[in-house]
C-alpha cells in the first residue's frame, strides 16, 4: 500500500474491506449456534491509557537548548512530539509548557515571549496549523505561568510531526529555565544539530496535555494527574429515567416438526420462499439431522435434485435455482 497514492490505496481500502464482510456473510448463511460471537464482545474501550506517573494515555517526548546570554537574558528551546497509547481520538488537543517567574523584578506578562520555530505538520500536512499562545498565568499557583499550543482540528498526537518554540526573554530581566515545572527532566543538548535531529526527544511528563480543558496526560505544578477512572465520552445516566432492562437472551431452536408449511419444492425451512437460506437449511440437515431438524413438510420439499434422498446435492441445486441457472424444480431426470 502506497497511501500517497490513491489508486493503490483505493485497492487497498476495498479489499480490507471485502474480507470481513465475505466472513460475515459465511457467518450469516452458513453460521451455526456455536459459531455465534462472543457476548459482550469487544469490550468497551477505557481510556485509562498506560499505567506511567502521568498517566491519561497521552504523553510528550521533548528536548530543549538553553540559550542563554551573559547579561541574563535568553530562550529556551523545546522541540515536542505529542504521543498516545489511547482509543480516544482527541478533539480539542493543547499542550502546555509551564514555567516559573521566581526571581523576575518586572512583570513577565510584559517581557517573557513564546514563539513558533517549526511546525512540522504545517509543512507536512497543509491545512494543519497548530498555532502557541502566551505567556498565561496559571491561577493555581503564584508564579506559575504557561505557554499554550493549541493543535486545532488535527489529530497531532501519534502523527510523527513535531513542533518547535521558544520560551523566554531578550531583554528587561534574568532568564532562568532551571526552576521551571516543564524543564524539570527535559533533556538539554548544547548542539543545535542534536536539537533539530530526528529521535532526540524523550519522554516528559511534566509537559501536559489536555482535550476540551482537561487534563490527559502529564503532571502539573502541583502534582496533579489525569483522572483515570472515568470515561469522558460516557453521558452520566439520568437518575429520572428508569435503567433499561436487557432483553431475555434467545437460544436458537429447530422448527417444529409439524409446523404449518408450504409445499414450493426447494422451500427447505418452509417460509414460503426459495433461496440461499433453504440451501443452508438443507446442508445443516445433512450434516447434523438430530441438531438441525426440517420439518415434515420441508424434508419433502428439500428433495430437488432428481434422486431419492436428501443430501448435499439437493442444497446445490437450491443454489442454481437461487442464482438463475435452473428455470425451475425438482430437477427432472
Amino acid at each position: 500500500d502506497v497511501t500517497s497514492n490513491w489508486t493503490y490505496n483505493e485497492v487497498t481500502i476495498d479489499y480490507n474491506a471485502a474480507l470481513p464482510g465475505a466472513c460475515a456473510a459465511l457467518y450469516q448463511y452458513y453460521g451455526t449456534p456455536g459459531m455465534a460471537p462472543t457476548k459482550d464482545f469487544p469490550p468497551a474501550p477505557t481510556f485509562s491509557g498506560g499505567d506511567s506517573e502521568g498517566g491519561g494515555g497521552f504523553w510528550v517526548t521533548a528536548c530543549g537548548i538553553d540559550d542563554l546570554k551573559d547579561d541574563g537574558s535568553g530562550v529556551t528551546k523545546i522541540s515536542l512530539y505529542a504521543m498516545s497509547g489511547s482509543t480516544k481520538k482527541p478533539t480539542d488537543l493543547t499542550i502546555r509548557y509551564y514555567f516559573s517567574t521566581k526571581g523576575m523584578s518586572n512583570d513577565p506578562l510584559s517581557i517573557v515571549k513564546v514563539n513558533e520555530l517549526y511546525d512540522q505538520a504545517a509543512t507536512e500536512a497543509a491545512p494543519a496549523d497548530l498555532t502557541i499562545s502566551g505567556p498565561y498565568k496559571w491561577d493555581k499557583m503564584d508564579d506559575i505561568y504557561y505557554a499554550e499550543i493549541k493543535c486545532g482540528t488535527y489529530n497531532f498526537a501519534n502523527s510523527g510531526k513535531k513542533y518547535q518554540f521558544t520560551v523566554g526573554l531578550y531583554y528587561g530581566d534574568s532568564w532562568d529555565p532551571t526552576d521551571d515545572p516543564s524543564y524539570k527532566d527535559l533533556k538539554i543538548f548544547k548542539d543545535d544539530d542534536a536539537f533539530f535531529a530526528t529521535g532526540s526527544e524523550v519522554r516528559n511528563d511534566n509537559i501536559c496535555l489536555y482535550d476540551g480543558g482537561v487534563l490527559v496526560g502529564g503532571i502539573e505544578p502541583d502534582g496533579t494527574v489525569p483522572d483515570t477512572d472515568t470515561d469522558p465520552t460516557q453521558t452520566p445516566p439520568d437518575p429520572d429515567k428508569p435503567t433499561p432492562t436487557a432483553a431475555a437472551e434467545v437460544t436458537p431452536t429447530a422448527e417444529p416438526i409439524n409446523a404449518p408449511s408450504s409445499n414450493l419444492p426447494g422451500d427447505a425451512n418452509v417460509d414460503k420462499k426459495i433461496n440461499v437460506a433453504d440451501a443452508v437449511a438443507i446442508l445443516q440437515y445433512v450434516a447434523n439431522k438430530s441438531k438441525y431438524g426440517l420439518s415434515n413438510q420441508g424434508i419433502i420439499n428439500a428433495d430437488v435434485d432428481g434422486e431419492s434422498g436428501i443430501t448435499g446435492t439437493d442444497g446445490i441445486t437450491v443454489q442454481k435455482y437461487d442464482a438463475g441457472v435452473l428455470n425451475s424444480l425438482p430437477v427432472k431426470k
